[in-house]
């Protein structure tokens, strides 16, 4: 992987708000994906999954609008 991962302060702050086995699930499957390339959604339960959707898509969201601008300059 040759970009950057894009945690915005929104995206670390809804995972602080979420319960600590939920955000611990959360975090170690982002970590296993964006890291690893692993894909752990499989370990996480039906509303985790649901959840990890929504931050994945804001990080993705976030990293390529990044890695976008700096490649322009």
């Amino acid at each position: 992987m040759n970009s950057n991962i894009v945690l915005s302060r929104y995206v670390i702050n809804t995972i602080n708000s979420l319960p600590e086995e939920e955000r611990l699930s959360i975090a170690s499957a982002l970590a296993g994906e964006m890291i690893l390339g692993a894909k752990l959604t499989n370990e996480l339960n039906p509303q985790e999954e649901m959840i990890y959707s929504v931050i994945r898509n804001f990080i993705m969201h976030d990293s390529h609008e990044y890695n976008k601008a700096m490649a322009g300059k």
